[in-house]
């Protein structure tokens, strides 16, 4: 029989007769299956356009990863920026203003890389097929200081693309390949100057100097479609024991360095009224200051500031970048 109730009302304990149960009763107790209950929703009358309006909600406004608020972004951005730019220049960002083609170049550029990359295509074509598009139908043309202000954004450019090919180099893998390097940009790059040259001679007629500067126009290798080629594969891993990445990206950098210093010598020579001698020697020469000045230049960026900096890889990026382009420019 249980205890009595006032036990455990002496002893403070609770009047459950389960605590004194036996554990063959408790096991029992615990296997045996509890009832489930199913608690049904209550589902809401909605009109299939609220249906709708929450769906399109959900799948294009409340992901994390719409695209939709992005482009919409971009476009608020480009709008915004336009309106400050009519504020600060009047006239020239206006539909009639040089300005506005210039921008409207970059845009077009900017939405056809990603639409030729959908179809598996280099994202330059895009570009390139953008610009030519509208110089073709007649609306960008630019006058006035633009000119000037296009040729030097051509040359930054450059200078930025050549300065991404020699931050990817492995210093290690330079010094052992050098030798290679040194071939592999210059045997190719006078090879096929000279190839061009006389066959411009023989076919064409064209007098020797005129057909080297054809030959130096054409052969040099244009660090845009290499250059981002080369370090997409690199980050895969492609290539990396044998240090191909970086014998690449150097030979492609000294083949250009080689194309535009033989093509300002000869060009030089044609429209020269000076001493010859001088001339030739402007080429080697300007080679030589550009690599001591960028040695001279890289020490300083490696010195300044101290690495214990919590900046110093901005500041040191921003010394070359600006030095680059100050030497290019």
């Amino acid at each position: 029989s249980d205890p009595p109730a006032w036990l455990f009302v002496l002893l403070g304990m609770p009047h459950n007769p389960a605590f004194l149960a036996s554990p063959e009763d408790v096991r029992a107790d615990v296997i045996r299956p509890r009832r489930v209950v199913r608690v049904e929703p209550v589902k809401e009358n909605k009109s299939r356009l609220k249906r709708a309006s929450e769906w399109v909600q959900e799948q294009l406004w409340d992901r994390s990863h719409s695209c939709w608020q992005d482009y919409l972004t971009i476009l608020v951005l480009v709008l915004i920026t336009w309106l400050l730019l009519i504020i600060l220049f009047s006239d020239q960002v206006t539909p009639s203003g040089d300005m506005f083609r210039m921008l409207v170049l970059v845009l077009c550029a900017a939405v056809a890389a990603p639409l030729t990359a959908l179809l598996r295509l280099p994202p330059l074509l895009g570009m390139l097929l953008a610009g030519i598009i509208l110089r073709t139908v007649g609306f960008y043309h630019v006058s006035g200081i633009y000119p000037a202000i296009v040729a030097n954004l051509r040359q930054t450019a450059m200078t930025v693309i050549l300065i991404k090919a020699g931050l990817g180099l492995d210093p290690a893998t330079l010094v052992k390949l050098s030798l290679v390097v040194v071939r592999l940009g210059i045997c190719p790059c006078t090879v096929e100057a000279v190839t061009i040259a006389v066959v411009a001679v023989f076919l064409l007629g064209w007098p020797w100097l005129w057909a080297l500067v054809l030959g130096f126009l054409l052969c040099a290798i244009s660090p845009a479609v290499v250059v981002p080629t080369l370090l997409d594969l690199k980050e895969r891993g492609y290539g990396e024991n044998k240090g191909i990445p970086t014998l690449v990206l150097a030979a492609c950098s000294l083949d250009d360095i080689t194309a535009i210093s033989m093509f300002s010598l000869f060009l030089g020579m044609i429209f020269s009224t000076g001493d010859l001698t001088h001339q030739i020697l402007q080429g080697p020469t300007d080679i030589l200051v550009g690599i001591v000045a960028g040695i001279l230049w890289g020490i300083v960026c490696g010195s300044l500031p101290h690495r214990e900096d919590e900046l110093a890889v901005w500041k040191r990026s921003a010394m070359v970048g600006v030095g680059g382009l100050s030497a290019i420019l």
